[in-house]
């Protein structure tokens, strides 16, 4: 509320004293109108006025905070305590929030000046929250508001389960109902809810410790098995759309002493549709410990499974099972929703008797025989390697021929088991390594540039397929063309030279990081444009109506803005007619110093001489106070939000976005000018797909999860950067290619997933560093889209080359996709 993320079009009230006090004014720590918002009428314990905060996503709400009407020193009025209530689609129905006491009230001020927070016992999953002002006695009563969370990105809407028990004739008042459930209770089930195992608070070791908040119960929901008719716990979860999952963590008591144990099986079980489940499940045997009782966390691989559904079956191994946490890592997918590849997804090869269970004993006896089978390979190949070195000294040098093995048939389309999508690379050698390419004779190649990628395949793998026409069928993933992934069983991520992989100096980075304008992310040079000093309007200020707030950076604001009738703002693109546009508007903080105010003019000046068709324009500059510059494109749409609204956009609209993309980046290469943050999120679309690329990104709060913040406060784009960039500093067009493969891997995965997504920050680094000393272990930024074509992510990974000299320009990829669209009209979008 506060920094003003929250747009005043998502506040809403019952009802206002007048507009000075409406909810407009409810803002914590702000005097603004009459200094709060104030209902019409006097508080009562019967009234329902209410303030209404719309968040249009859902997060997860930790706590509340609350101040009086101050209105400089002549407001009186403030609220003693409040009641909150929150709403989520899946629930469709406003939910009151009470703690763990029951209790409803939360308390609120006590002068009209001195803000009061609370942190929520039982966290939320909220879109909407209402603050409804209490009173014992009836009264007059302003508030002004703020929340805090974060947004929900487990994706997951709802659980069910039975509910909890309670222990209290062998504790003493220990009780493990889940007391923050919102679902529906019905005959002891919990139904299409969430509550404390999803809240992100795990509880003690001792369940019976006293807790420091004196409420009724404890951190864990737990089951006897006398309260179940078959001995296990079934727990199903809800997912927002089809996700791929990596895995999934429970934190378990193990208090054996008090009959509290880890469970003996957990059995996991998948499903697109929540009524028929895939019959190979991952069962997972956790080694019991009848030594330490402190509480633990159960790591459960779930080897890259899809599903929207999932069923987790508990066995007891003693007479309680306590959960205090359930998470799950996954990203987004997407599948194909025919009957047949539903039948395909619930079919098994493997009968119920003979499903595989993983646990602690059977890893360990696999290890063993691991390492003795290891053992006498190594033999074997000592003896083989010193019989092949006498050999050879017999063998004329003429007569020595590479060995080529020939692929294994391809049976992966014939494979019976339950499809599994996974982003992971294969595991396989380059393909040019494994036999000479069989190209058919029909078949011509684009660019001669494409000649090595587009010439590995078989004449078989040439598909008849128009470029031009919407794909019917899934084809088979292509498999990597550059690096190998490291052995399955080897954790990439747990190896220990990330350890003593640290961050560049912050000192390079902040010399060289992608932003070194005051709002632009492109390296500008010492000379003028390219098309010489262009002329800029001074445009009326006060005709300029802020609409929306986007984000701010060190120097200053970012912000749509709506022109009154200023004509001068209007391009050729503009609709004759059309008064008011909608602008993006960079303004300077006011005062600031006159180098400052100099930077930014040279930086309107370059941006209102690039011009093309794909790039976004400076149309006007104000150096009034504050100084401020307005750019095209207000009225289009980042194309992340397009691509994740609009999923049925076909393959051919897709490559015609990509190429659009080359297109613009074509024309700054033409300059030498780099981007240096090229990514979806920099791109805007219109309704007719046409794009343009921008530079402001880096400074919206919407996008301000794709960037690490150093110590200084600076972004950078770690995940689409190139390694040379990231570890050396060093920008140019080819670390913007770089950067165009991992794009146009978003645009083909709909920006549902990040690049490295199994990684973190740290680890990303590591894996530059690999890049940087050229390891085997080296891994590109993404593995191949679902439906990706084989020439395209042949051309992800000619961007993706280690030797910046040895990645394409520009104007090659935009010749080799614009050959791909040729023909393509884009639909027009309504």
């Amino acid at each position: 509320m506060q920094n003003g993320m929250i747009s005043n079009e998502s506040l809403a009230a019952s009802s206002s004293y007048d507009q000075s006090v409406s909810p407009l004014s409810s803002r914590i720590r702000t005097e603004i109108r009459g200094g709060a918002w104030c209902p019409n009428g006097l508080i009562s314990p019967r009234s329902r006025q209410y303030l209404e905060i719309d968040l249009h996503d859902e997060y997860l709400i930790t706590a509340t905070e609350s101040q009086g009407r101050f209105a400089n020193s002549v407001g009186v009025e403030f609220v003693e305590s409040y009641s909150v209530e929150y709403w989520r689609n899946v629930l469709s129905r406003w939910v009151k929030y009470k703690d763990f006491n029951g209790s409803r009230l939360i308390p609120g001020n006590v002068n009209t000046y001195t803000p009061r927070k609370t942190t929520l016992e039982a966290p939320f999953v909220a879109s909407k929250v209402r603050f409804f002002p209490y009173a014992a006695h009836p009264r007059t009563a302003c508030m002004r508001v703020e929340i805090y969370g974060c947004r929900w990105k487990q994706a997951l809407v709802a659980y069910s389960a039975p509910q909890g028990g309670d222990m209290q004739a062998m504790t003493g008042g220990a009780r493990f109902e889940d007391l923050s459930y919102d679902g529906i209770m019905r005959n002891g089930n919990m139904i299409n809810g969430l509550g404390q195992i999803t809240d992100s608070f795990i509880g003690p070791n001792d369940f019976e410790l006293p807790d420091p908040l004196d409420t009724r119960g404890t951190r864990w929901v737990g089951w006897n098995k006398t309260m179940l008719t078959n001995d296990e716990i079934n727990i199903t979860f809800n997912f927002t759309d089809p996700r791929l999952f990596h895995f999934m963590d429970v934190h378990t008591n193990n208090m054996f002493t008090k009959d509290v144990q880890l469970f003996k099986e957990a059995e996991v079980y998948f499903s697109l549709e929540g009524e028929r489940w895939q019959e190979d499940f991952i069962s997972y045997e956790p080694k019991q410990d009848r030594v330490s009782e402190h509480a633990r966390t159960i790591h459960i691989d779930l080897e890259n499974r899809t599903a929207k559904h999932i069923k987790m079956k508990l066995k007891f191994q003693h007479e309680w099972i306590l959960i205090s946490e359930v998470t799950f890592k996954s990203v987004p997918t997407v599948i194909n929703s025919s009957a047949e590849f539903l039948e395909e997804y619930y079919r098994s090869d493997s009968p119920p008797y003979s499903r595989k269970k993983r646990n602690s004993s059977l890893r360990v006896s696999v290890g063993l025989a691991c390492g003795a089978v290891v053992g006498v390979g190594a033999c074997i190949a000592a003896i083989a390697v010193l019989i092949t070195k006498r050999t050879r000294r017999r063998i004329p040098n003429v007569l020595k021929k590479p060995f080529c093995p020939s692929l294994r048939n391809a049976n992966a389309r014939n494979n019976r088991r339950a499809p599994r999508l996974a982003l992971a690379l294969a595991n396989c050698p380059p393909i040019h390594m494994l036999r000479p390419a069989v190209v058919d004779e029909d078949y011509r190649e684009p660019y001669n540039i494409w000649r090595e990628t587009l010439g590995r395949r078989d004449k078989q793998e040439i598909h008849d397929q128009n470029e031009y026409n919407e794909i019917c069928e899934d084809p088979e993933f292509p498999r990597p063309y550059m690096m190998k992934r490291p052995d399955p069983h080897e954790s990439f991520y747990a190896a220990t030279d990330i350890i003593h992989h640290t961050y560049p100096d912050e000192r390079t980075l902040r010399r060289e990081r992608p932003a070194p304008g005051l709002f632009t992310s492109i390296k500008l040079p010492e000379a003028e444009p390219p098309n010489g000093v262009a002329p800029l309007l001074d445009f009326p200020r006060g005709r300029m109506r802020p609409v929306t707030f986007l984000g701010e950076g060190q120097h200053g604001t970012l912000q749509i803005c709506e022109t009154d009738g200023i004509e001068e703002l209007n391009d050729e693109d503009t609709p004759i007619g059309h008064r008011r546009r909608l602008v993006v508007v960079k303004t300077l903080w006011r005062g600031c110093h006159s180098d400052i105010k100099a930077a930014f003019a040279r930086e309107a000046t370059w941006g209102a001489g690039l011009k093309h068709p794909q790039l976004a324009r400076v149309l006007g500059l104000s150096l009034l106070e504050p100084p401020c510059a307005a750019l095209d494109r207000g009225d289009a749409v980042p194309l992340p939000t397009i691509l994740k609204m609009e999923r049925r956009l076909n393959y051919s609209s897709l490559i015609h976005i990509c190429c659009q993309i080359a297109s613009g980046m074509k024309y700054l290469e033409s300059f030498e000018l780099v981007h240096r943050d090229l990514a979806a999120r920099n791109v805007t679309v219109s309704d007719d797909l046409h794009i343009k690329i921008s530079d402001y990104a880096m400074f919206c709060e919407e996008f301000v999860g794709d960037y690490h913040i150093l110590a200084d406060g600076s972004r950078i784009p770690l995940r689409w950067m190139a390694w040379e960039s990231l570890l050396l500093g060093v920008f140019s067009p080819a670390s913007d290619v770089w950067s165009f493969g991992v794009t146009v891997w978003e645009v083909l995965t709909y920006c549902l997933v990040k690049p490295f997504e199994e990684m973190n920050d740290d680890q990303v680094v590591a894996n530059a560093n690999e890049w940087r000393s050229g390891g085997r272990n080296a891994r590109v930024p993404a593995a191949p889209p679902p439906r990706c074509r084989r020439e395209l992510y042949d051309l992800m990974h000619e961007c993706w080359r280690r030797e910046p000299m040895q990645r394409p320009r520009f104007h090659e990829l935009h010749r080799f996709l614009d050959q791909m669209t040729h023909g393509y009209k884009p639909p027009i979008r309504r």
